[in-house]
């Protein structure tokens, strides 16, 4: 008893600065997460990756007896799912313009150690100064990740890309464990890990900078983690869970369901390791760790998030449980076979406890969308909300596909043969798949490759405005929001080209064509009011971007 008054009175102490912490002005919260996301996010990855090289041994130890062909076939099937993000899929961006603030936040915390979108911003001797920035809607895990490899290897697109390439092989290397430790049998493992490989949209998306691979990446960390936890009931295995748990819950807002999915995995166990008082400190860990996390959803609650109709709601279910239920049925962007070996896997006799486990797990991060408005499946690029439930599901495809194979070996001999190529030809079918494009964004993806274009033209010590300024910042431009132009005079436009000699650009890009008056005043603003020539001019269907030099 005594041993567990520490952990509770430092719980009482953390309970207390929530309740501090929640009683402030929303403004002065949100105006301090800029700084305390990302700091506390470093806390949680530095102490997840000390704990990680001490546990090492400890997360190795449940594989030594991997059978000696698995281990020669899985290499194999890592470089063939490098391979295919790599040099299969189309390197685009998907969700404009989600996937360049993502980048720049992450530009910014490796620069100034700040989480903000960056309104009005120079790029001085590779630096960025920043005049006036705002907090970003969206959780901060994923550009917090992507700052660390910024710091080491300075920011890049390519860069960005090739780091959600490398996520998924280690993707498949997290299922193919989590297969072995559920069951016991590299086969199933080998089967999941194949599965996972071959979906068309983990192809697709793991040549994005989308922050939903690496999200799936560390949801499939903390679960096997955890899992190992359960099998040696180490108390620091736990730890490592816990902090792992707390840097993967905030990828996204539905990320915070890791937190219950590993209470279901633990109450499935029927184990004891709970017992444990020094447990208790887990507690508090979690508690410190998800502190400014938990005043990020107190401020963001009620937020539109772009909606003009309530965000969440039951009305939704009906029709995204259509799509998204279909999605994996209809043959059309996902191959049926695999849905055909994942509802075979029910009528496998073992594993009954190790199922149940994934059907929460897949239950937990493919239900949480049916009750968004955006949730479904066929709404545009929402389809990648499908990757967070593809590990589970291919884990139970990767039992029916070993009960096929038990079945046939009866029959036939052959180790691996059958069911190997039933998942080649599930992915050959639906190879065009995953070379597609697609239409979605077409207007935006445009933009951004002419901008990318018009990048080329800029002085150097010039500034553009933009709707976009963050994609500008990134490249390395001096880059500020449209509608701060709009608001100068003469006095000011003069005060600006003293402060970039390089001259002052405008950008009339992918807003200034949509239909929306507010957007396109700002555009309408800037020609009417200053002086300006044409630099550069593009077509794309009925849009046109142009690059101005304002005079």
């Amino acid at each position: 008893m005594k041993r567990v008054v520490a952990p509770a009175v430092l719980t009482a102490a953390l309970l207390v600065v929530y309740l501090l912490a929640l009683s402030r002005d929303k403004n002065r919260v949100i105006e301090s997460l800029k700084t305390l996301s990302p700091l506390f996010l470093e806390i949680a990855f530095v102490v997840f990756f000390a704990l990680f090289v001490i546990c090492l041994k400890d997360l190795i130890e449940p594989f030594k007896s991997v059978p000696g062909k698995a281990r020669f076939l899985l290499p194999a099937l890592l470089l063939f799912s490098f391979a295919l993000a790599f040099f299969v899929a189309p390197r685009t961006h998907r969700i404009y313009y989600d996937e360049s603030i993502y980048l720049h936040i992450g530009q910014s915390i490796a620069s100034t150690e700040r989480a903000q979108m960056v309104n009005f911003g120079e790029i001085k001797d590779g630096k960025l100064l920043v005049s006036q920035g705002e907090y970003n809607k969206q959780p901060n895990a994923y550009p917090c990740f992507l700052s660390l490899f910024y710091r080491v290897f300075g920011r890049s697109e390519n860069l960005s890309f090739l780091i959600n390439n490398l996520v998924f092989p280690l993707s498949c290397l997290l299922v193919f464990g989590i297969g072995f430790l559920l069951s016991g049998r590299a086969r199933i493992g080998l089967y999941a890990a194949f599965v996972f490989a071959v979906i068309p949209q983990n192809i697709l998306w793991h040549n994005t900078t989308s922050v939903e691979p690496a999200n799936t990446f560390f949801i499939c960390l903390t679960v096997l983690i955890f899992l190992v936890f359960l099998r040696s009931g180490k108390s620091r295995l736990l730890f490592l869970a816990a902090a792992g748990a707390c840097f993967t819950a905030q990828f996204r807002l539905e990320s915070s369901l890791i937190f219950p999915l590993l209470g279901i995995l633990a109450f499935l166990e029927e184990r004891g390791e709970f017992k444990s008082s020094k447990l208790c400190w887990a507690v508090p860990l979690v508690l410190f760790l998800m502190l400014p996390h938990v005043l990020h959803l107190y401020c963001f609650l009620g937020h539109p998030w772009g909606a003009s109709q309530d965000k969440f709601s039951i009305f939704y279910v009906r029709h995204n449980i259509g799509t998204n239920g279909l999605f994996f049925l209809d043959n059309k962007n996902f191959p049926a076979v695999l849905t055909l070996f994942f509802f075979l896997s029910f009528f496998a006799k073992s594993f009954f406890r190790e199922k149940i486990k994934l059907l929460f797990w897949l239950l937990f991060f493919w239900g949480a969308f049916l009750f968004f408005y955006a949730g479904s499946y066929s709404y545009g690029a929402d389809v990648r909300f499908v990757l967070m439930a593809l590990p589970p599901f291919s884990l139970l495809a990767g039992v029916g596909l070993s009960y096929f194979d038990s079945i046939l070996k009866r029959f036939y001999k052959k180790d691996y043969a059958v069911a190997s190529v039933v998942i080649g030809l599930a992915f050959l079918s639906f190879l065009p798949e995953s070379r597609a494009v697609g239409e979605e964004a077409w207007a935006a993806r445009a933009d951004h490759r002419y901008a990318r274009i018009m990048v080329e033209s800029l002085p150097p010590d010039s500034i553009i405005f933009t709707h976009n300024p963050n994609m500008f910042l990134f490249w390395g431009k001096s880059s500020a929001q449209a509608s701060i132009l709009a608001g100068y005079n003469e006095s000011g436009l003069k005060n600006l080209r003293a402060k970039f000699p390089g001259g002052v650009y405008f950008h009339y890009n992918f807003w200034c064509n949509v239909n929306d008056p507010f957007q396109q005043s700002f555009c309408k603003g800037i020609l009417e009011k200053f002086p300006h020539r044409e630099v550069l001019k593009f077509q794309e269907r009925d849009y046109t971007y142009i690059l101005y030099g304002i005079d």
